[in-house]
């Protein structure tokens, strides 16, 4: 039977943005199911995963984190895995594949989004996508 609904705890080195934005994207696909967002933000130590997974393991929540101090995001990953707790790194995949792709080690600094954002935004230019057509006798969705 489907749960009617479920709790994700958004776990952050910093305040959680990040991730709240990316569990609220994921919970509109599910509409009008209830997805409750705890958030977890300034964790900094081994004692603040540990007391955010006993939580999530008690509820049989989701930890969806976006930690960058290594660290951290070791512990989450090593944790989460040895209590069985359903856990999402977001942000460590790309952070390691950029590392490869630029050669370089990241700056492993938390909260640095807001600087990056108006950074990038200030150089980069608006990407548009082409322009779609629809077929003849084709419903749009």
């Amino acid at each position: 039977m489907p749960n009617a609904s479920v709790s994700v705890y958004v776990v952050s080195d910093s305040a959680g943005d990040t991730g709240e934005h990316a569990v609220r994207a994921a919970a509109a696909q599910f509409h009008p199911v209830s997805i409750h967002i705890r958030r977890a933000s300034f964790i900094q130590s081994r004692e603040g995963i540990d007391a955010v997974l006993t939580a999530a393991e008690a509820e049989e929540s989701i930890v969806l984190f976006t930690l960058v101090i290594p660290y951290l995001r070791d512990y989450m990953i090593e944790q989460a895995r040895t209590r069985k707790v359903s856990a999402i790194d977001l942000l460590g995949p790309l952070i390691d594949r950029l590392e490869r792709s630029l050669g370089r080690e990241s700056r492993h600094e938390r909260g640095s989004t807001t600087f990056w954002m108006r950074t990038i935004s200030a150089r980069s230019k608006r990407w548009s996508s082409p322009s779609v057509t629809t077929m003849p006798g084709r419903n749009r969705h």
